[in-house]
């Protein structure tokens, strides 16, 4: 039998663990044991991981920042690939192009310094470039897909580049949520602007997401969607679910919409809240809420 331990370390060196824990990588610091965790630098490794998974039967999942995911007290048996390191920038025009592991704050911060405007609203979303594009990433009324010009994918056979009028998304929602292409990157269509301008603009979401969502807690984002256009948060704190906690998972007392980890949370923790506020939002409006986060493992 293959050592795959031995076949993974050599291939990737010190970008490959077998030591790691879903509470070392994800911001809701919540998870078990990693069997294999690989850091990706480009499409060629991705390539050679997805070849190497289905030949050794390995179960695989990737990730970017880790920042919207809940992952299973038991952990993943298989491998996880991480594409942080996969981060590159460039600018074409007003055209801006980044990699899939690229933090989306890097790139307004690249696009500020470049005078190009339109992606300011995404200043303090933790998450990379890919995993935004899957879910159609937004904030303040405003989504990815308004500034999205491409996006470039491996569809398991060859990289395509997709133009946005081919690509079905919607709120919080995207083909690629149902087809198993990878997203390598995103080139964005912005506007020339000031450097002034621009970070007045950046400076005015900081202070609007501190109002908001003035949380110092490990938490994963927000947990549910919108239902009938109404925050989630909203809807729960009309429950009065401020601040109800199932062991160490809390609903925050700032904003009912986030979920946070006090200190030694577990996903049972996390799923039991879920499922209490999923109950109580129900019966009060009838409505149902639908997970915004990713869900990981068992």
């Amino acid at each position: 039998m293959k050592d795959l331990k031995k076949i993974l370390a050599k291939r990737f060196k010190e970008r490959f663990f077998c030591d790691k824990s879903f509470k070392d990588i994800t911001t809701f610091k919540i998870g078990g044991k990693i069997k294999f965790l690989v850091f990706i630098k480009n499409y060629k490794e991705i390539k050679y991981l997805l070849k190497f998974c289905h030949k050794n039967k390995q179960k695989y999942v990737i990730l970017g920042g880790c920042s919207n995911v809940l992952c299973g007290d038991s952990g993943f048996d298989g491998v996880v690939i991480l594409t942080t390191k996969m981060n590159a920038i460039k600018n074409k025009n007003n055209l801006v192009f980044a990699e899939c592991g690229a933090k989306l704050g890097s790139v307004v911060i690249f696009s500020k310094n470049h005078n190009l405007s339109g992606l300011e609203w995404a200043i303090g979303i933790p998450g990379t470039v890919g995993g935004s594009a899957v879910m159609n990433a937004g904030a303040f009324k405003k989504e990815l897909y308004d500034f999205v010009d491409s996006v470039v994918i491996f569809d398991g056979k060859r990289v395509k580049k997709l133009k946005k009028d081919k690509i079905e998304y919607g709120y919080r929602t995207t083909i690629f949520q149902n087809k198993n292409y990878i997203i390598l990157g995103v080139w964005f269509s912005l506007k020339a602007k000031s450097f002034l301008e621009i970070s007045k603009n950046i400076d005015y979401y900081i202070s609007l997401r501190k109002q908001k969502q003035n949380i110092t807690f490990p938490n994963a984002g927000s947990i549910f969607k919108k239902a009938n256009g109404i925050s989630a948060g909203k809807l729960i704190e009309r429950c009065g679910l401020k601040g109800y906690r199932v062991g160490d998972a809390m609903i925050s007392k700032h904003h009912a919409g986030f979920i946070v980890n006090l200190g030694s949370a577990t996903q049972k923790d996390v799923q039991k809240l879920i499922d209490f506020i999923l109950i109580s939002v129900y019966n009060m409006f009838s409505l149902k809420l639908e997970l915004e986060i990713k869900q990981i493992g068992e």
